[in-house]
């Protein structure tokens, strides 16, 4: 029968023989099974087991523990580091790469622990943790090698914006005011001071938050874009003094996006305020210079004129042959020409220079006590220039005046040669001392002559004066009364500059 065995002679299909006392016929004993028409008993194979007499069939190994198909009456505990399905024999099967057995008796592959985050797993068959997980690596649970392998990723550096010491699993991130660029960092050295003209405002950052806002100065390390407070700190990375946060643009500067200093305002411009992204342009009639936080106590000096983002106080000096005795002249017209007979030398001037020289004429804007004639379209001098031969130019001339009746001025001088001379006259704009039929070329008067008929002229004579009634001359050149003849006897000369007499007593 089914759990007996019967070698030979036997009477009853159940007999009761023990096999280990070397009875033929009997029931089938423990280790071992006797399924119905076994002669002899069947040693239980490896993955399964016996325990009790009369078995037909060897149980199947339990979950947890094996069966060695030697001692088959018994199960021995599943080791550490391995697990053991159901029917489990000599190939008992380890826990995997990335896992470790905590414990005995364990079942399947699933019951093995996933390593432990921060530690790595790198072969089968552990009963813990193999090691830390190295610096600048992150091993979460599972990982394979002491780089954080899991699966097909051959490693899980620490990522940027952190840094991973041994036995990572996270990674510790940066602290605001720092961030970090690179994978693989070990300490918190790998965090850098935020960038000059960046801030960086949370932690774990990879790259700077963003550029400094305009009005505000962003060192290295600021964690706001309107840092308002700095301080000198060492850097771990070189372990040298570093200044880091920031300040407000502060009056007389300003400061753009992104800025790492504050920009001095330029000279022609002004910041009164602080925090500012730009510059005033100074006002008329006023200049500053660079990095001015005001502009009243800079008001433009005579001699000067101040437009506009005037830099310096001699910027725009007033131009030769004008001048500024006002503060705070504004335009190049607020420059007044020299007036006339007067010039302006130079520039900047704050009065007329002086009288304009003799022998020359100096119009509104000269600049030179003896100006050159430089013409105008219309024939004129453009600021004055030297008399010529028959004008005449005293000290603080502002035209060239026509040489004075009765005088001659020959050359260009501008003074007055000398009288014209007796038996001459010369009413205006004489060259020569003896002048004959000189004629106003402007309306053709006659103005300068031999004294004529009729009249005697004496040194300096402007005009012929006649002779008086009871006189008369018919010659030309008389040069004094005397040369008027008393009127011929037998006639009558009545009135001034007889010539000859012609009425008759």
């Amino acid at each position: 029968a089914p759990g007996h065995y019967c070698g030979e002679s036997c009477i009853a299909n159940t007999p009761l023989g023990d096999w280990a006392n070397g009875d033929v016929n009997g029931i089938c004993p423990v280790g071992y099974f006797c399924p119905e028409g076994s002669v002899q008993p069947q040693k239980c194979a490896a993955s399964t087991f016996m325990n009790h007499t009369g078995a037909e069939a060897c149980y199947a190994c339990p979950p947890g523990y094996f069966c060695d198909g030697v001692a088959t009456s018994l199960v021995f505990n599943c080791p550490q580091g391995s697990y053991c399905p159901s029917a489990t024999g000599l190939s008992i099967p380890q826990c995997p790469v990335g896992t470790y057995g905590h414990a005995p008796n364990l079942e399947a592959s699933a019951d093995c622990s996933p390593c432990t985050p921060g530690k790595y797993c790198s072969v089968p068959g552990l009963t813990a943790p193999e090691g830390d997980c190295n610096a600048g690596y992150i091993c979460l649970a599972s990982s394979e090698n002491e780089y954080g392998r899991i699966g097909a990723s051959s490693s899980n550096p620490c990522p940027k914006g952190k840094y991973c010491v041994a036995g990572s699993h996270t990674g510790q991130d940066c602290p605001p005011q720092t961030y970090n660029p690179s994978t693989t960092q070990t300490s918190n050295v790998a965090c850098l001071y935020c960038l000059a003209g960046k801030f960086c405002a949370t932690a774990g950052l990879a790259e700077p938050t963003g550029p400094c806002a305009a009005g505000y100065v962003c060192h290295r390390g600021s964690d706001t874009a309107f840092p308002t407070t700095e301080q000198t700190v060492t850097d771990p990375a070189t372990s040298s003094p570093l200044l880091i946060g920031g300040l407000i643009a502060p009056v007389g500067h300003y400061s753009l996006n992104g800025s790492h200093v504050a920009t001095p305002c330029a000279a022609g411009s002004y910041n009164p305020l602080t925090g500012q992204a730009q510059c005033l342009e100074t006002p008329f009639g006023y200049y500053t210079l660079h990095t001015a936080s005001n502009y009243a106590a800079n008001v433009g000096t005579p001699g000067y004129y101040y437009p506009k983002g005037t830099k310096f106080e001699t910027q725009f000096p007033c131009p030769q042959g004008t001048y500024s005795n006002m503060n705070g002249n504004y335009n190049v017209s607020g420059c007044l020409s020299a007036p006339g007979g007067y010039y302006a030398q130079g520039v900047a001037n704050t009065a007329p220079t002086g009288h304009c020289d003799e022998g020359f004429y100096c119009s509104s804007g000269a600049f030179s006590a003896n100006p050159a004639c430089v013409p105008t379209i219309g024939g004129g001098c453009e600021t004055g220039g030297p008399c010529v031969a028959s004008q005449y130019c005293p000290v603080g001339s502002s035209y060239p005046q026509d040489c004075p009746g009765g005088s001659y001025c020959a050359d260009s001088s501008g003074r007055i040669t000398g009288l014209i001379y007796a038996g001459f006259y010369g009413k205006r704009s004489m060259l020569s001392p003896t002048p004959r039929n000189v004629v106003d070329p402007a309306n053709f008067e006659l103005i300068g002559d031999v004294c004529p008929p009729g009249h005697y002229c004496g040194n300096g004579s402007v005009t012929p004066a006649t002779c008086p009634p009871a006189t008369f001359t018919n010659v030309t050149g008389n040069t004094q009364l005397a040369d008027c003849e008393n009127c011929l006897p037998g006639y009558i000369c009545p009135t001034n500059g007889t010539v000859y007499p012609t009425i008759l007593c």
